[in-house]
């Protein structure tokens, strides 16, 4: 058992234990993989979580700006957070200001706060008619126009709405599947299974449901397009660099601190419960609490951080396994150069193959983890994490490569001194015999010389 810790925590350092990998199983070398993978993963989820409040106490613009939208004196947005929730007193949109962030501050619910869009369909000339006009033409002329819709980023009032909604199921454009949902729909209201805003709500996306083709191509966040989508898409055509969005259920921030470095936050409300903001605050009270929302909603996303780590550590794997098979074949290469002398084959150096070298740095890659643990865990205090995450996968290779090169010269070095030692310890009258054999050789040619010289004459 002893000898086998050696050789499994050794390796990466001992050129003498990494050789008995050739003749162990592979699982050993399978088991250094599998654990540098969780190391690299390790470290770079270690190096995002704890360089947070580095990067955040850089980042003295966002600090000022985030303090000037939420604890300005009683002047700001007012907020408390409960339920995994968060309630304000206002709503913001500004897609730019005087200090360069996109602001946006929508608490309403975000499934049932309705965008009161616009439905056209366009020709292939571009050319572009209303939703009802389309319905107008024959289903000909129907086939060359495409849907589409355009969103207000203003609610619609589906309750002022609903009298007009219920009038779709009695006409004749309404089909009897439609029918049927809504007849189930009024009976569970008129029975009090659902409020009187619960069945607005759902005669409302079931008046989309039918009388529009289907939205999912357009809507990310509910039954109907939502205003939600509607920031979204507005935030996606600007693309700010820095930005502060908050929704019901969700923050997200992105800006950069003094330090050049990018940083990104988004989650939710669950470990922000009971944090509030209020004009009856004092001041430094205010701002304390706005930097312990932004760290809990970054706590939040810890989990999904984590996710997306292992999803990119197994994308990036081809890369991975490339940097694993060259050094591999370059190790198993160098073994069988070792082997093209006769005198080094006598010294008892070994044919391990592609599979031996496999094994070999394999074990490497226990060591090379370790590595990239620190190295990716150091980085993500000076870096961004897409940076962090680039150069540590990076690492990984570089320090397997240098370890695997190592191996080689070491094992040149090796076959040569073998070489010539071998040479140095033939025995006295061998080398004699050898000398003989070749004064005898050229005699011999000598005196076949002679004999054509004088059949000649």
């Amino acid at each position: 058992m002893v000898n086998w810790l050696k050789f499994f925590f050794l390796s990466f350092f001992s050129d003498k234990y990494a050789k008995e990998a050739a003749e162990r199983r592979m699982l050993n070398a399978l088991a250094c993989v599998l654990i540098a993978l969780v190391l690299l993963f390790g470290g770079l989820l270690t190096g995002y979580v704890s360089s947070f409040g580095k990067h955040y106490a850089a980042a003295t613009d966002f600090r000022e700006f985030a303090y000037s939208v939420f604890a300005s004196d009683g002047n700001g947005v007012e907020f408390s957070i409960g339920g995994n929730k968060m309630s304000a007193n206002k709503q913001v949109e500004k897609l730019t200001d005087g200090d360069g962030y996109a602001l946006i501050i929508d608490t309403r619910p975000v499934r049932t706060t309705y965008d009161d869009f616009i439905a056209f369909c366009t020709d292939k000339s571009g050319a572009r008619i209303d939703y009802a006009a389309w319905l107008a033409l024959d289903e000909e002329q129907r086939k060359n126009y495409a849907f589409g819709i355009e969103y207000s980023g203003k609610a619609i009032d589906v309750a002022a709405r609903a009298e007009s909604y219920e009038q779709y199921f009695d006409t004749e454009s309404a089909n009897e599947q439609a029918k049927a949902e809504f007849a189930q729909l009024k009976e569970q209201v008129n029975s009090d299974k659902i409020s009187q805003a619960e069945y607005n709500n759902l005669l409302y996306e079931l008046y989309v449901k039918y009388y529009y083709p289907s939205l999912s191509n357009f809507e990310r966040y509910g039954n109907a397009p939502t205003v939600r989508t509607y920031y979204q898409k507005k935030t996606d055509e600007k693309k700010p660099k820095s930005f502060l969005i908050v929704f019901e259920n969700q923050l997200a921030a992105s800006f950069v601190t003094s330090d050049g470095v990018s940083v990104q936050i988004d989650g939710t409300f669950a470990e922000a419960n009971g944090i509030a903001v209020n004009g009856e605050m004092p001041t430094a009270q205010a701002r304390n609490n706005v930097d312990r929302l932004m760290r809990a909603v970054f706590d939040s996303a810890t989990s999904l951080n984590a996710y997306v780590y292992v999803i990119n550590i197994f994308t990036s794997l081809p890369w991975t396994l490339i940097a694993f098979a060259v050094c591999s074949v370059m190790l198993s290469v160098t073994v069988w150069l070792a082997r093209t002398e006769k005198s080094v084959a006598l010294h008892g150096t070994k044919s391990i193959g592609f599979g031996g070298a496999c094994k070999i740095v394999g074990m490497f890659m226990l060591g090379a983890g370790v590595i990239t643990f620190v190295a990716a865990a150091v980085m993500s205090q000076f870096i961004s994490r897409g940076a962090a995450f680039s150069y540590s996968l990076l690492c990984l290779s570089a320090a397997l490569g240098a370890r695997t090169l190592a191996f080689c010269i070491a094992e040149g070095v090796r076959a040569r001194r073998k070489k010539n030692g071998a040479a140095a310890d033939a025995p006295t009258d061998e080398r004699a015999e050898t000398t003989d054999d070749k004064i005898a050789a050229q005699s011999a040619d000598l005196f076949s010389l002679n004999d054509e010289n004088q059949t000649e004459n």
